[in-house]
């Protein structure tokens, strides 16, 4: 946490240790030393993206119910000199695993391709009329395929009794390909599970379900990007959202449609965007936001009313734009300011908007900035504001650069839909 340690929490670290003291059962001084692990873990995962251990990266997660130990996993015995070498705290663990994310994300890929392969075999061989018709039925029921760094493996999840899962179950016991895969077959809603530890396949490339943090571009929006935000739900329906300054519509990630704008506001205390999801079935909207070489967080809690307690706390921004400018896309910075008035840019005509010194680049706005320790989301990213022509990456409270976001808050205010909570 970032405040003098003479002093008491503000309301907002307080709430950080709450959440581990209830989730752990930690005392005061246990949740601390949780809360300043996490922070620990993403400065040591920016160090060791310098290094080049992408083919042999295997994720990192922290268990709390260890100490916090911060666990850093390889799969070569040359990566895991590599890291030795930099003589780590004594609360990081490396371990040797079996597979690289690269190769997790590849078996998942794959494996999804060749259950479809297997629908329609099944479907050929039953005659049937229409195959691309069932094979669409099938997959419609929806299903799930996340990546779990923490146990090194790949879990597929798919409606119990359907077409899907048997062709599933077939697959997994024919091709041996698939050794890092887990079928499993469950009752009810898919994309209810309320998971911490599962990733989408990659921000840019093909993240199903959709969730916040991934790329989002507009058919009509020139060639620009944006990143996506939290899911909100309203009268039931669920919506995932961007920045209003981010330009296009109807909406696209990796050349598949999600829908249309819904509501857009580009005003002094608000710039967000609602986007239809046109197809549910095929986009399953989640409570997720994607941390690059960990594991995903589910929002928990939101920020109903901004306060200056919030001040020095410390929130984290993932965004497509840092990842694109080969930067961790996951940027943590203290929050300067509740209403976009202090710090070296003074602008009153973002009146409202909260102010932190994390890294933004072009492409992360609309993006969720978050609570890293508890799933809490702050807000939307608005993007840099200082004097042009802007840097393609700032750093907030560097170079006469500040890093802006919309509070949630705001946004449900002015927008009439609300943040979805994991229950």
């Amino acid at each position: 946490m970032a405040s003098d340690p003479g002093a008491a929490p503000t309301a907002g670290q307080a709430a950080e240790l709450e959440y581990f003291k209830a989730t752990y059962g930690f005392s005061d001084d246990r949740a601390a030393v949780a809360i300043e692990r996490e922070a620990a873990a993403e400065s040591l995962l920016d160090k060791v993206g310098t290094l080049g251990l992408s083919s042999a990266w295997g994720g990192a997660w922290i268990d709390h119910s260890a100490g916090s130990t911060v666990h850093v996993g390889v799969t070569t015995s040359d990566a895991q000199k590599t890291l030795a070498a930099l003589r780590l705290p004594d609360y990081v663990v490396v371990d040797q695993v079996r597979f690289s994310i690269d190769e997790l994300r590849k078996q998942r890929d794959e494996f999804r391709a060749a259950v479809v392969q297997e629908l329609v075999k099944r479907a050929e061989e039953t005659s049937q009329d229409s195959t691309r018709d069932l094979v669409a039925e099938a997959i419609s029921g929806g299903w799930a395929a996340n990546v779990y760094v923490d146990r090194n493996m790949v879990e597929i999840r798919v409606p119990k009794g359907s077409p899907l899962s048997a062709a599933a179950q077939a697959t997994k016991v024919a091709d041996g390909r698939f050794e890092a895969v887990r079928v499993e077959s469950v009752e009810g809603d898919i994309s209810s599970r309320n998971s911490s530890s599962s990733t989408c396949a990659d921000q840019i490339g093909d993240c199903f379900p959709l969730e916040a943090g991934i790329q989002i571009y507009g058919a009509n929006g020139g060639g620009a990007y944006c990143t996506t935000g939290f899911t909100f739900i309203r009268s039931g329906t669920r919506y995932s959202s961007t920045a209003s300054h981010c330009a296009g519509t109807p909406w696209k990630h990796h050349g598949h449609d999600i829908g249309p704008t819904a509501w857009t506001l580009e005003a002094h205390t608000v710039d967000a965007k609602m986007v239809s999801i046109t197809d549910p079935n095929a986009w399953k909207a989640t409570n997720l936001v994607f941390r690059p070489a960990s594991s995903d967080i589910r929002v928990t809690s939101k920020i109903s009313n901004p306060d200056n307690s919030l001040q020095g706390i410390t929130v984290c921004q993932v965004g497509v734009g840092k990842a694109n400018q080969g930067f961790n896309p996951i940027s943590c910075g203290a929050v300067t300011s509740i209403d976009g008035q202090s710090g070296s840019w003074k602008n009153p005509d973002w009146d409202q908007m909260g102010v932190a010194t994390y890294r933004d680049c072009s492409g992360d706005s609309g993006g969720p900035v978050f609570n890293n320790s508890t799933g809490r989301a702050y807000g939307l990213v608005r993007g840099k504001v200082g004097s042009a022509p802007f840097p393609v990456c700032t750093v907030g409270g560097q170079g006469g650069y500040e890093s802006q976001f919309t509070w949630v808050s705001n946004i449900e205010s002015a927008s009439g839909y609300q943040v979805l909570l994991a229950q």
